[in-house]
Formats: structure tokens, C-alpha cells, sequence
């Protein structure tokens, strides 16, 4: 099980950080398309917000993801940046995260094939 590493995000015009423990997936490319930095030398007095109460008030939105590894197709999630889901989604090359290499840790799991929001169903 991989460990949780201490990351942020930047919110509002000024440098307002929120700080939040996820899995240590986004080092590199990744991280700075989905606007996630690492926190690398933590002070240990930062604000540790839940990622749930991240999701719900909308600063962060999961999306999901589908990379291929030794040919096999799997399924994974991300997490983005509110100010970041338009360049993740987006079709222009370069800003998208497919052909990116997915890692947790050092681990490499793939190359990301594809990636979408789930969609909720809803009946009228």
C-alpha cells in the first residue's frame, strides 16, 4: 500500500496554499498539469485538510483515468485543481495527461490512454 505524502494546491490571485495527504502520484509532469506540487520540506504546522471536504466544496475534482501496463488496460483516479480541469480535459496536445507516464512513488503502473469524468446518471 503506497504511502501518503503531504501536497498542495494554490487557490485564489495570491499564494493561499491548502494543504491535503494523497497518494504520491503526482511528481513531474503530472502533478503540474493537474496543479498538485508536493510539499517537499514540510514544517509539520500546516492546516491538513480532509481530501473528501476538498472534493465536496469543489476545489479539487477526481477524475478517471485508463493506462495501459505490459499490454493489459486498467483503470485509475487523479485528482485536479479546479483551476487546472479545462487544460487536463482539454483536446489540444501537450496539455492533456495521455501518453504521460502514471507513477505512485517509484512504481511506475503505465502510460494513460485515456481520460474522462464520470458521469452521473440522471433520470427525469
Amino acid at each position: 500500500m503506497p504511502q501518503n505524502a503531504l501536497h498542495s494546491i494554490s487557490v485564489g490571485t495570491g499564494s493561499q496554499l491548502i494543504y491535503f495527504k494523497t497518494t504520491n502520484a503526482y511528481e513531474g509532469t503530472i502533478g503540474t498539469k493537474c496543479g498538485i506540487s508536493k510539499v517537499a520540506n514540510s514544517e509539520g504546522d500546516e492546516e491538513v485538510m480532509p481530501v473528501k471536504e476538498l472534493l465536496r466544496t469543489g476545489r479539487l475534482i477526481r477524475i478517471n483515468i485508463i493506462y495501459e501496463n505490459a499490454g493489459k488496460k486498467k483503470t485509475g483516479s487523479l485528482l485536479v485543481a479546479r483551476t487546472k480541469i479545462g487544460d487536463v480535459l482539454s483536446d489540444t496536445d501537450g496539455k492533456q495527461l495521455v501518453k504521460d507516464t502514471y507513477k505512485i512513488g517509484t512504481v511506475t503502473k503505465g502510460t494513460i490512454k485515456r481520460v474522462y469524468i464520470k458521469r452521473d446518471a440522471t433520470f427525469s
